[in-house]
């Protein structure tokens, strides 16, 4: 009899804790998730090759960015530290330059817009990389990828 008794206690406080568990569990999965790769055309007609990463859980963004363009030395790294959704197809995307050219110096915080033009669909788009924050509201101009995808998830 004692042992049905703390069976059915056990068993109400799981009852009782499932719904703080589960949001929990919800709480450290990603909120906001992009990916993307591939090339597109800069507002010089000069190629680029980009690919990156980006996540939120719990309020802070992590990932990476790569931006290159070929020739020797001409490579941003980027260490993603924030997320800025503009709609659920739309992210700005800023971090912290990592690797530079001589022209940008390791230390700047860099920001870029990309949108998601849906599944199936060749509208997808990248920004160039601007000295910013996600919080500036920057005129982005936003260039087709011509080969590749971007990728946007919001929760």
């Amino acid at each position: 009899m004692k042992t049905l008794k703390i069976s059915v206690v056990v068993s109400l406080l799981v009852l009782s804790l499932s719904p703080l568990l589960a949001s929990r569990a919800l709480a450290s999965q990603p909120t906001v998730l992009a990916s993307g790769q591939g090339i597109f055309f800069d507002e010089f007609v000069t190629l680029r090759l980009f690919s990156f990463h980006a996540q939120e859980i719990d309020g802070v963004a992590s990932g990476n960015a790569v931006l290159a363009r070929p020739g020797p030395g001409d490579n941003l790294h980027v260490d993603i530290n924030c997320i800025r959704v503009v709609d659920s197809n739309t992210l700005v995307i800023g971090g912290t330059l990592q690797k530079a050219t001589e022209f940008l110096p390791e230390g700047y915080q860099e920001v870029f817009e990309v949108r998601d033009g849906g599944e199936g669909n060749d509208q997808d788009s990248l920004s160039a990389l601007f000295n910013g924050t996600c919080e500036d509201e920057l005129p982005f101009f936003l260039m087709p990828i011509d080969d590749g995808t971007v990728n946007v998830q919001v929760r």
